[in-house]
């Protein structure tokens, strides 16, 4: 072999080397490019199902891929509860009430506390605090109170000695103030001991019958009311520190008051209890 068929041999081995390289280098190339081509896929998600949350526990909405078939899961995070109320107790002058709620999926409850009834007014207010007196006394009699249902009896005294001292208390306090003194007055005076009595069943301004304080007597202009004060001292402070109360007190043109205090009896267990009922009834 000459010279040059030697060069031309190994020129040649170089170039099938070369090719040897592209195929090799194309070849990877085609078996590569399902993989590109897939990562490069665009999912197209159509929701499959649905499962709700609740309070108790979390839920989902499962998807799937039209294309690929693939699919995935995203959780729908507990929700809170739904509560709905079940029962309730009116509060009044005397004891607070409540309103409970039941949840309607887990039946969890839950308790919202409503506060006492204040009833408070210009010309009528009111006064309440725990019975304070556990006394025996024999004076006690038998009353009726009309109601709207009918009648209701109540057992009791009247409290002469503490009436009295509350007129003396109120006339001291208004002269103390600049003002006129108050003149006891018969018809008020027994207005006062037909409401003392009547609010044994209901401690309102709004009568057991359904009617207004003001219809228990023409000449009656303005009221207070006051429950578990056995003490007359003790109950002219708690009304002086009543804005409504002492408004009433000190008001001028009033120029006559009937006082009265009802105590009620009850026995529980054999033990004697009285519970005082006060009122004042102002007149013009």
């Amino acid at each position: 072999m000459t010279k040059d068929g030697a060069e031309r041999k190994l020129v040649m081995k170089k170039m099938l080397r070369t090719l040897a390289v592209v195929f090799a280098l194309f070849a990877a190339i085609i078996v590569a490019a399902p993989t590109n081509a897939e990562a490069a896929h665009s999912h197209s998600w159509k929701l499959t199902k649905t499962v709700k949350a609740t309070c108790k526990k979390t839920g989902y909405k499962q998807y799937k891929c039209t294309g690929c078939g693939k699919t995935k899961k995203v959780t729908i995070k507990k929700t809170s509860h739904t509560y709905k109320l079940t029962a309730s107790k009116a509060a009044t002058t005397k004891s607070n009430g409540y309103k409970k709620y039941t949840c309607t999926c887990c039946k969890a409850t839950k308790t919202t506390t409503i506060k006492v009834k204040a009833v408070t007014g210009t010309a009528a207010s009111v006064q309440c605090k725990e019975a304070d007196t556990f006394k025996v006394d024999t004076k006690d009699r038998t009353y009726t109170v009309k109601t709207s249902k009918g009648t209701k009896k109540v057992t009791g005294h009247f409290d002469s000695a503490m009436e009295k001292q509350l007129v003396n208390l109120l006339n001291s306090y208004r002269k103390s103030k600049g003002l006129n003194t108050l003149t006891a007055k018969k018809v008020l005076g027994t207005a006062a001991d037909t409401r003392a009595t009547e609010i044994t069943v209901l401690f309102s301004h709004t009568r057991p019958n359904g009617t207004k304080w003001s219809t228990v007597s023409k000449y009656l202009a303005g009221e207070n009311i006051a429950c578990g004060y056995s003490n007359a001292a003790s109950l002219m402070n708690a009304w002086k520190n009543s804005a409504s109360h002492n408004a009433n007190m000190l008001y001028a043109n009033y120029k006559t008051i009937g006082i009265s205090v009802f105590a009620e009896k009850t026995v529980i267990n054999g033990i004697t209890t009285y519970t005082y009922y006060a009122v004042q009834s102002f007149g013009r």
